[in-house]
C-alpha cells in the first residue's frame, strides 16, 4: 500500500466537476523503473481534463474528441456495455470497481499528444477517478490512486507497468520512484520550474511494444548487455538527483545525455528522436533525451534562457510539433467553472 498525503482547493459547480491533471516526463530512468531500479519523474505542464457531470439516471457516457465515445448502463451495481469503445474500454472498468448510486457524462479534453511519451493515459485516469470523486463524495483517500489505478495501467502498456506516472500526475514537482520488496515507493525530491522544449516526433508506438515486448525479448536474449545498462542508468539517476537538488542545470544536462544513449543501446530510441536530440544540442540546450517508451513519441531539451528560443527554432525545423514548457509544476486539481 503506497500512502500519499495530498491537498488541493476544490472549486465546482453543482453536479458538475472538472478535474485536470499534467502530463508527465520521466528525466531518468525509463524501462529501468520495471525491473526494481529507481527513476526519477516529473510533471509537465501540459494537461488533460475530464468534466463529470452526475446525472439522476443509470446513463454513463464518456466522451473523447480523440476517441469517440463510449455508453454503458449501471444494472444492479454491475456495468452493462451499450456502445462500446475499444479506447474507452478502460474508464468504464475503472468505473465497474466504484459501484456509483447513478449514472453520468464524461468529456475530456487534453493537450497532450496520444502515445507521445508523456503519459497521456496516466494524466486521463487521475483526472477521471479526481473528478468521479468528488462528483459523488466517493470515500476514496488519493493515497488510493495509486492501487486503484496500476492494474489499469498494466492493462493499457501490455501488462508491464511501474505506475510511476501515478504520483506525478497525482502531486506535481519530481519524484524519485523506486520498487522495493514489491512495493512502488515514492519520494518526492523539490518543486523546481525548469524550461524545456518538447518535440513531439509523431511516430507512435504504442508503449505496450517497448515495454511488453521488446525489452523483455531483449533480455531473455541478451540479458547481460540489458542489466549492465540498467546499472549504469541506475547510477545516472543517483547523479541526477543530486544535481536536481542542488539545482546544478548544466550537470543534470550532460547526465541527460547520457541516459539517452544508454536507451539507444537498448534499441529503444528512433531515428528521427535521434535527429531532434541532435538538432537541440547542436542549438545549445543543457541536455536533450527521449522520454517514456521511445521508438517514437518525444524527446525534450532541457534550456537555458539564452538558447531556448534557438532550441526551439531548431527542433521546428526538423518539422516535430514543438512545445515550449515547464516541468516540475503543480499536479492534480480540480478546475473553476466559467
Amino acid at each position: 500500500m503506497v500512502r500519499i498525503i495530498f491537498k488541493c482547493t476544490i472549486i465546482r459547480d453543482t453536479m458538475t466537476t472538472t478535474a485536470s491533471s499534467p502530463g508527465n516526463l520521466f528525466l531518468c530512468g525509463e524501462h529501468a523503473v520495471v525491473y526494481g531500479y529507481p527513476a526519477i519523474i516529473c510533471s509537465v505542464e501540459q494537461r488533460t481534463a475530464v468534466t463529470v457531470t452526475r446525472t439522476d439516471n443509470p446513463s454513463i457516457e464518456v466522451t473523447s474528441a480523440e476517441f469517440g465515445t463510449a455508453r454503458a448502463k449501471i444494472e444492479e451495481r454491475d456495468i452493462m456495455v451499450t456502445t462500446p469503445n475499444d479506447e474507452l474500454a478502460i474508464f468504464l472498468d475503472l468505473v465497474r470497481s466504484l459501484g456509483l448510486p447513478s449514472g453520468f457524462t464524461a468529456s475530456i479534453t487534453s493537450s497532450i499528444p496520444v502515445q507521445s511519451g508523456m503519459s497521456s493515459s496516466t494524466a486521463v485516469l487521475t483526472s477521471f477517478l479526481y473528478a468521479l470523486r468528488n462528483e459523488f463524495s466517493l470515500p476514496i483517500e488519493p493515497s488510493s490512486f495509486y492501487d486503484l489505478l496500476l492494474p489499469l495501467q498494466k492493462k493499457v502498456h501490455g501488462g508491464k507497468a511501474s505506475g510511476s506516472e501515478i504520483f506525478s500526475s497525482t502531486l506535481g514537482g519530481f519524484h524519485r520512484i523506486e520498487r522495493r520488496d514489491g512495493v512502488m515507493e515514492s519520494h518526492k525530491l523539490c518543486e523546481h520550474d525548469l524550461d524545456i522544449v518538447i518535440a513531439d516526433t509523431r511516430v507512435h508506438a504504442p508503449t505496450s511494444l517497448t515495454v511488453g515486448y521488446h525489452v523483455p525479448s531483449l533480455i531473455d536474449r541478451r540479458r547481460e548487455l540489458v542489466f549492465e545498462t540498467f546499472d549504469r542508468i541506475r547510477d545516472i539517476t543517483n547523479e541526477a538527483q543530486k544535481a536536481l537538488q542542488g539545482g546544478d542545470a548544466h550537470k543534470l544536462g550532460k547526465l541527460i545525455n547520457e541516459n539517452h544513449h544508454m536507451l539507444q543501446r537498448l534499441g529503444l530510441s528512433h531515428p528521427k528522436l535521434d535527429d531532434c536530440v541532435c538538432e537541440a544540442l547542436d542549438a545549445g540546450a543543457l541536455g536533450a533525451k527521449l522520454s517514456g517508451s521511445g521508438w517514437g513519441g518525444i524527446m525534450f531539451a532541457l534550456v537555458d534562457d539564452e538558447h531556448a528560443e534557438d532550441v526551439r527554432t531548431a527542433l521546428e525545423r526538423t518539422r516535430a510539433t514543438v512545445i515550449a514548457t515547464s516541468i516540475g509544476g503543480e499536479g492534480t486539481r480540480v478546475e473553476e467553472h466559467i
